[in-house]
């Protein structure tokens, strides 16, 4: 009886202490596990964190896009805007040229439509004689002239009066050069529209380019003619 008695309180003992084995086992093992489930919720709130940011971004990125296009598109609509109005100041220009050859013709000038203004061309044999920088009195009843479409039209624009002369070497003027001359001469101009006519020499600019920039490049008598000239480059704006 003693020996059933021992027997049974052992196997009690025996499940007692694998019973306690495995309670601390499962314990073990839940810990584990919410461990793990506690990683596994942290790693998905910050995947949900870095998908929102990547949304952020793309969304900001598409806002960059889209305001690139918007800026590229004014920029666009602005050089068209410019481009309309030089075409249509180049256009005003051009007509305004027909219109001074045809109501104000002066023998030997010429007016045309360039780059930034209104071109005056007065041939050589108007104004000056050969290697002279004084003024024919021809060229001053011509500078007379042009001195009012410069006043009444042109009031307060800057003209540069350029001097040309040919290749024809300087002998016994008296000039070191051809840009002395040419020089001479735009400083003669200057002085006749300021002093005689009433154009602010606050408004004129002496410019000399002697031979080197001919009207035409041949060598004849008759490229040599036009080459010798006075340009008054009226300026297209204020």
């Amino acid at each position: 009886m003693r020996n059933v008695h021992a027997t049974s309180l052992l196997g009690g003992l025996l499940l007692a202490l694998f019973a306690s084995g495995c309670t601390q086992k499962y314990a073990l093992q839940k810990e584990a596990d919410d461990r793990l489930i506690a990683s596994l919720r942290d790693d998905n709130k910050m995947l949900r964190e870095e998908l929102e940011e990547a949304r952020a971004e793309g969304s900001s990125s598409q806002s960059l896009i889209d305001e690139q296009k918007r800026l590229a598109a004014d920029a666009l609509a602005e050089r068209d805007r410019l481009k309309g109005e030089l075409d249509a100041a180049a256009a005003k220009r051009a007509s305004e040229a027909e219109e001074l050859n045809r109501n104000n013709k002066l023998a030997g000038v010429t007016y045309s439509q360039v780059p930034g203004g209104i071109m005056i061309t007065v041939d050589n044999e108007v104004t000056f004689d050969s290697g002279k920088a004084d003024i024919s009195g021809q060229g001053q009843r011509t500078l007379r002239e042009l001195s009012k479409v410069i006043k009444q039209r042109y009031p307060n624009r800057r003209v540069w009066v350029k001097g040309h002369t040919d290749d024809t070497p300087i002998v016994k003027s008296g000039f070191k050069s051809n840009l002395h001359l040419s020089v001479a001469r735009s400083l003669s101009v200057i002085e006749f529209l300021s002093e005689k006519c009433g154009v602010s020499d606050d408004d004129l600019v002496c410019v000399g380019h002697g031979e080197f920039s001919p009207a035409v490049s041949a060598k004849s008598d008759v490229a040599r003619a036009k080459n010798r000239r006075v340009e008054l480059l009226v300026s297209s704006t204020e």
